[in-house]
């Protein structure tokens, strides 16, 4: 008898400590994320912080005429153009060269750190620019350190949530650990996102501080304290992440998923559509309003600060959609629908007809296309058939001012491009209402297909190592980034700078998206094969 009250003490010795282990574990994970989390903060931040200045930093004359305007490095437009790209190069080559290296014989802390360190040396670089491939350097170091903190977020949260679900033998099909995780995660990401342009907005009034350099100052310091904290907090076991030798030459990424293998596939696939419509939009909205509502570019800087306030709205949506049981692919779902949506309200509709530049009598190359009052220069508009297009169009829109130029000359078809500005500005089609409208859908629908697909993705990767997989995950976001603007701005430019084109290719992808979503959507559900083990 005595002997078996010592062996149930014994036993009830063992559960204690077990379970005192397993606390201080979840614990020390719980430590961890809440690092995590303000690194992904600041990596959200560096994507915003220097875009409301950058353009004018670059393309500003070193000696300006104007005493009000800032002197810039008075670059071309084309290194303004390159600034944007490299920024995606770099976070492309980071997120496969951090990926592959986590899964390696490295500790993510150490990863965190060179990160951080990416970013201290991109703002230096930017802070002391004085010509133009300086900030190129900064911005490429920021990139690498958005790209490299992006992946290694993504794979600390997915493999240590699956690891504290086990610990806490929770229904891999139920809990909720892994969701509130990267919600919390994105939340502290859009906030940053956020507080870029309205930190650059708050500086930008303070008259002793440089507009252009400063945000390079503050990456730079923001980026020590945030080394200091990693350093100080962060306590990395190396069982917390699945490792893969560097001399193992079998292929086993895909080992442990648990969805098809052509899932994964559709799922990069559909983040990569996903993060095309967003670099687009997000690099015609201001010409869109300049070209189409002649709106300046400080009022197109307020509608793109209250298009970032509905980003923390989706966010919380979400939050609520989930603790209401809502699975994430019916969230995903009403996401891709209310994009669509926002595509249609976006789109140019009338301008499918032809530019209506073009839908009055005339050719600009026609010989005798106006007739003019030579002693006051007016045009005779008593007979309109000799008019040009370009004329008509400021008759039609009730201007009472000609064209300003020689009336001795002959209009050419140069001349007729340069008018056509004026006659879009006052012949829109597009409603502004109805535009704005569009935008604000959009950015509540992007974060809720973005971060429930980068859910599903992390759950449908099951017990495979994130590494490697996260790191292509974040390479397909990198190249959408990265040419996206490229061909939406050549389409936009070929539709005579008309919504319609742009809007319609990325909106025909995100419908071939929907349509393939809804025909995976019952495989798209994880199924735990070890289901049974994880909770024993």
């Amino acid at each position: 008898m005595q002997e078996l009250e010592s062996c149930a003490t014994n036993l009830l010795d063992v559960a204690s400590c077990s379970r005192k282990r397993d606390s201080d574990e979840t614990k020390r994970y719980r430590r961890n994320w809440i690092v995590i989390h303000t690194t992904s903060f600041l990596m959200m931040l560096t994507n915003t912080i220097t875009l409301p200045s950058q353009h004018q930093f670059i393309t500003n004359p070193r000696h300006p005429e104007d005493p009000k305007e800032r002197p810039g490095l008075g670059e071309s437009e084309v290194y303004f153009s390159v600034s944007i790209g490299i920024f995606s190069i770099g976070e492309l080559i980071a997120s496969l060269v951090f990926s592959a290296l986590s899964s390696w014989h490295i500790k993510l802390k150490h990863l965190m750190l060179f990160g951080l360190l990416l970013l201290v040396i991109g703002g230096l670089f930017y802070g002391l620019a004085e010509y133009g491939w300086m900030v190129l350097v900064g911005r490429f170091f920021q990139g690498l350190h958005l790209g490299g903190q992006s992946t290694l977020f993504r794979i600390y949260i997915g493999e240590t949530s699956n690891t504290v679900r086990d610990i806490l033998r929770e229904d891999p099909e139920k809990s909720q650990l892994k969701n509130t995780n990267f919600l919390i995660g994105f939340a502290f990401g859009t906030i940053g996102l956020t507080a870029g342009p309205g930190l650059a907005a708050i500086i930008s009034q303070i008259p002793l501080v440089d507009i252009f350099r400063w945000s390079g100052w503050y990456l730079a310091f923001h980026g020590v304290i945030q080394m200091v904290i990693v350093l100080v907090v962060f306590q990395e076991n190396w069982s917390d992440l699945k490792r893969t030798s560097i001399t193992c030459r079998r292929l086993s990424i895909l080992n442990g998923i648990a969805v098809p293998s052509y899932c994964i596939v559709f799922m990069i696939a559909a983040f990569f559509v996903i993060n095309c419509m967003f670099a687009a939009t997000e690099t015609l909205q201001n010409p869109i309003l300049a070209d189409n509502f002649g709106m300046s570019v400080k009022w197109a800087s307020y509608i793109f600060l209250i298009s970032l306030f509905f980003f923390p709205v989706a966010v919380l949506a979400i939050f609520i959609q989930q603790r209401k049981g809502m699975d994430n692919r019916h969230i995903f779902l009403i996401g891709l629908i209310l994009g669509l949506v926002a595509c249609v309200l976006m789109t140019d509709w009338q301008s499918l007809s032809g530019d209506p530049c073009d839908q009055f009598s005339g050719h600009c190359n026609h010989q005798n296309m106006t007739k003019f009052n030579l002693t006051s220069g007016d045009i005779n508009t008593n007979n309109t058939s000799f008019l040009s297009p370009c004329e008509l169009c400021k008759m039609h829109s009730g201007d009472p001012h000609h064209c300003f130029f020689n009336p001795q000359s002959r209009i050419t078809n140069e001349y007729c491009n340069d008018c056509r500005p004026f006659c879009r500005s006052k012949l829109h089609t597009l409603n502004f209402v109805q535009f704005l409208i569009g935008v604000c859908l959009f950015s509540f629908s992007f974060p809720q297909v973005r971060i429930t697909m980068t859910i599903m993705y992390s759950d449908a990767l099951g017990s495979a190592s994130q590494s490697i997989m996260q790191g292509l995950l974040i390479s397909s976001e990198a190249i959408a980034r990265a040419t996206a603007p490229v061909w939406g701005d050549a389409a936009y430019v070929s539709a005579n700078y008309r919504t319609y084109l742009p809007i319609l290719l990325l909106g025909g992808m995100l419908f071939i998206v929907l349509v393939i979503f809804s025909i995976l959507f019952k495989r798209l559900k994880p199924h735990y094969c070890c289901k049974s083990e994880l909770l024993t």
